[in-house]
């Protein structure tokens, strides 16, 4: 299993009754998700959102909140992964879920994480409070860094070729993987992936 929703440096110890039971009250009272959630237990273990079967209707497949002990934050108070809280961190997941159940296609991308923590302030702006929409604007940020630095390296891989070295078709040789015949189209290095919710794919987070 792989593609946890949060980054590194998040709490590690396993969720308490106690802790279980606060999470819960958040998402069903005050972020009104009345999706099934399933409880990862154990040590490092990672939150995220997935299409899978619904569990009281068979044949049925709908969002599933996994949460794990890395939906509390972290100690590193100057890390905005780490530093992201629990109220933040559910409001991104669930935001997740509200996409999906909007049509739009499953993507676990850079850029699909960074719109989600933007569209969870929007979303749950009357119940955030200033610190939660500074700590999602920051964490929008990280992966934003995070993906220009992914860019930079690709770029790198793929010199650009002289305009007199190009191929007749336009296309740059081992860089673009489509082409709608008028030349590049989409680069595999920096293309992200788009799991499709049907039928569902037995993977989630690790």
């Amino acid at each position: 299993m792989d593609n946890p929703s949060l980054l590194p440096g998040r709490n590690s110890r396993p969720l308490t009754p106690e802790q279980k039971g606060k999470i819960e009250r958040e998402l069903r009272e005050n972020l009104g998700y009345d999706g099934p959630i399933v409880w990862r237990d154990g040590p490092a273990t990672k939150s995220c959102f997935a299409p899978g079967p619904d569990p009281t209707e068979p044949g049925k497949e709908v969002g599933i909140l996994y949460i794990g002990s890395d939906i509390l934050p972290g100690t590193d108070t100057l890390n905005p992964d780490s530093s992201l809280d629990r109220v933040a961190a559910l409001a991104h997941e669930v935001t997740h879920c509200w996409r999906y159940d909007e049509g739009r296609a499953w993507e676990k991308s850079d850029l699909d994480e960074i719109a989600t923590s933007l569209q969870a302030i929007t979303l749950f702006w009357s119940e955030l409070r200033p610190r939660h929409v500074k700590q999602l604007v920051e964490d929008a940020l990280a992966r934003l860094g995070e993906h220009y630095r992914k860019l930079r390296r690709s770029t790198r891989a793929h010199p650009r070729v002289p305009p007199g070295k190009r191929p007749a078709s336009g296309r740059l040789p081992g860089l673009c993987s489509t082409s709608d015949g008028n030349g590049c189209v989409a680069s595999e290095a920096i293309k992200p992936t788009v799991i499709q919710a049907a039928p569902y794919p037995g993977r989630v987070c690790a």
